[in-house]
């Protein structure tokens, strides 16, 4: 039997889902999210002069990455798994991805979004009053066969 399978990336803006869904998690000073910095990290390939331009290179940049390392898991294919997870992560000061979560959907599904983030690149990482700072992200990986 021939299956077809489709990844359906739900990718929110990274930068509106931060905003909208941020507020779930507990700020401390040392991590900011991206509302509340001067310059966003970004892709080192990202040249846009303002806050805006280089977030939306971000998240194009982040989509081009799920899209390009993205695997369906093998049991979750067979055992018909589906659904949605959420992976939260950290760009640290010196642009390095760090403390991948991943929440919700079944734990096949966790461990290949944990596994896509944490092949991220570096980063040029955000700023805050000319400062490089931690920034958090979350991000969410609908998985959809068809």
């Amino acid at each position: 039997m021939n299956k077809i399978y489709f990844l359906l990336i739900t990718f929110f803006s990274i930068s509106c889902f931060a905003q909208e869904e941020m507020n779930v998690i507990d700020e401390s000073p040392e991590v900011l999210s991206v509302r509340t910095v001067d310059v966003p990290p970004t892709s080192n390939d990202c040249l846009g002069r303002d806050k805006k331009e280089k977030s939306n290179c971000f998240d194009e940049k982040m989509l081009q990455h799920i899209r390009k390392h993205f695997k369906y898991p093998n049991r979750a294919a067979e055992d018909d798994i589906q659904g949605k997870v959420i992976v939260s992560f950290i760009i640290d000061e010196k642009g390095k991805v760090i403390d991948i979560e991943t929440i919700g959907g079944h734990k096949i599904l966790q461990k290949e979004a944990y596994r896509i983030i944490s092949l991220l690149p570096k980063f040029t990482p955000a700023k805050k009053e000319g400062k490089s700072v931690k920034i958090k992200y979350s991000i969410p990986i609908n998985f959809k066969l068809r």
